[in-house]
């Protein structure tokens, strides 16, 4: 795993924000950490930071997915997943180019930084929980979240979903 070096994130308060195109960004401003980074998002898009956070441990264990770990776990057929969150740059819903589109941070500080990769986090479960609820679910209600939860993690087959 490469050393944190951190990111500089501030945060742009949105609030009642239906779609990823009236949410306001997370702007460059204070150095963060995960946890910090989490709870921007949420204070930004509503993307409840204990489930940004649960999503990516899920991913890679917060963990920023190496070329060496990758090439012997898939024989360097798969793409890379990209950052903490473990973003599928395969899937058609494009979550690298959302988190891209929705953050203004590229791929490669994704990849880079932890704190960054949070935020890619946050931002696609938001574009995803737009997409299917009209607004994001509730903090206080996790079940809300698992169906978006599936989403992000692209599977199909609904017994892998749960």
């Amino acid at each position: 795993m490469r050393g944190f070096r951190g990111l500089v994130v501030g945060v742009v308060v949105a609030v009642g924000c239906a779609s990823p195109e009236q949410a306001e960004v997370p702007e460059l401003g204070a150095l963060v950490g995960m946890r910090e980074a989490a709870e921007a998002a949420e204070r930004a898009w509503g993307v409840p930071a204990d489930l940004t956070l649960a999503v990516a441990y899920a991913e890679t264990r917060w963990r920023i997915p190496d070329d060496e770990a990758h090439d012997g776990a898939h024989e360097g057929h798969a793409p890379r997943a990209v950052g903490v969150g473990g973003l599928r740059p395969w899937l058609a819903s494009d979550p690298v180019g959302t988190a891209e589109r929705m953050t203004g941070l590229s791929r490669e500080l994704f990849a880079e930084e932890p704190a960054a990769g949070v935020l890619a986090t946050a931002a696609v479960l938001f574009d995803l929980a737009a997409r299917r609820h009209d607004d994001v679910p509730p903090a206080g209600d996790p079940r809300a979240s698992l169906h978006t939860a599936g989403d992000y993690s692209g599977l199909l087959d609904a017994e892998s979903r749960r």
